[in-house]
């Protein structure tokens, strides 16, 4: 009869499923196409793997119901909400797993859930877009990536399997509570120290023939950026000068708001390597504009400094979170990415682009012509 009661019990997972079924095409999607994400699907597997490879002990912490499990499911039901608001499909993922775990501890105790967060941890590392957001916080956390995003995410998904095969443990609730209080304070503190700088507006007309000593011609997209910017207004152009050409891509975001990707995930696609990358304001014209600068290193070899910004109605910044976090439907946005190669010194290759930018100012109320 017990048994009995415990199915029927654990068929009321079938709803907590429900949100991780409703991305699975978007992850299947990813996998297929994304370079960054093509080996996420590793991780869920590994979850699996481990939660066949340990179902006997998984069984034995299956205890009675616990309510207490709400103070968990709650909350990942609202990051799951947040992800559809802010339509960001890692959130909505991430969610969708909170959501599930969360409710083996309402429905299996606390056992249950505790013994089995190593997996919910590993299954998390395969959420859309990790291995980008890993290396990116690795990198301004040390001021370098020494180890890439998904090497990362496999050495921490190494070790938790270790640890839930060897060494077996449950919490009782008042350490799960603890251990969740100071990831907080930590990401609290972490926030107020990598805040994203800001600028005034500044868009950029890249139909201009002329600006300063440089000459513009419109040139076409590549495949790969009508594939990345599809549905939004994209516009290239090329500016030659004595010494170095400069190239513009304006991106008028028009579209779905997930094919506009930060700038060294899409380098990175392309085969690019990311020597350096931060945040800086500049001061074009005398009026503050808050950039991510990028040196990178192409296939061929050749290497370029590139300025990336995104504009809205009010500021505009370097910082891709920022952007997407304050992004609405109902407003103008533009992304921007100005780079030069660099086959001189980095300070040639600023003066260039500084020296751009300054002919290149805009009111904050124009707007380029569509």
């Amino acid at each position: 009869m017990g048994a009995k009661m415990m199915k029927r019990r654990y068929r009321l997972l079938i709803p907590a499923v429900a949100p991780l079924l409703l991305k699975s095409g978007y992850l299947l999607e990813a996998w297929r196409h994304s370079p960054l994400d093509r080996w996420d699907w590793c991780f869920f597997l590994l979850a699996g793997i481990l939660t066949a490879a340990g179902w006997k002990r998984i069984r034995n912490w299956a205890g009675r119901p616990d309510w207490r499990g709400l103070w968990f499911l709650l909350p990942a039901v609202a990051v799951w909400g947040a992800g559809i608001v802010k339509q960001v499909n890692a959130v909505q993922t991430g969610g969708a797993l909170l959501i599930l775990f969360s409710s083996l501890f309402v429905l299996g105790g606390v056992r249950l859930f505790s013994g089995m967060l190593p997996i919910l941890l590993i299954a998390l590392a395969g959420c859309p877009s990790t291995t980008y957001w890993s290396e990116y916080y690795i990198r301004i956390s040390a001021g370098t990536a020494p180890v890439g995003g998904l090497a990362f995410k496999c050495c921490a998904a190494a070790a938790l399997s270790v640890y839930f095969l060897l060494v077996r443990r449950v919490y009782r609730l008042q350490t799960l509570l603890f251990v969740l209080g100071v990831l907080l304070l930590f990401g609290v503190l972490y926030s107020r120290e990598s805040r994203a700088g800001y600028g005034q507006p500044l868009l950029i007309d890249p139909e201009r023939t002329e600006v300063g000593g440089y000459l513009g011609f419109p040139s076409a997209l590549s495949e790969q950026e009508q594939r990345f910017f599809e549905g939004h207004a994209v516009r290239r152009a090329v500016y030659y000068g004595s010494v170095e050409n400069i190239r513009l891509l304006a991106v008028g975001v028009t579209g779905d708001i997930h094919r506009i990707h930060p700038a060294e995930l899409c380098l990175k696609s392309m085969d690019c390597d990311v020597l350096s990358s931060r945040e800086k304001i500049l001061n074009p014209g005398g009026r503050p504009l808050a950039v991510q600068e990028i040196v990178a290193l192409f296939p061929n070899r050749a290497k370029a400094l590139i300025y990336v910004w995104y504009s809205g109605p009010e500021w505009s910044s370097g910082n891709f979170p920022a952007f997407r976090r304050s992004w609405k439907r109902s407003e103008r946005w533009f992304a921007y990415q100005l780079s030069t190669p660099m086959p001189d010194s980095r300070e040639a290759a600023e003066e260039r682009l500084r020296d751009f930018l300054v002919n290149t100012v805009f009111s904050s109320g124009t707007r380029p012509e569509r």
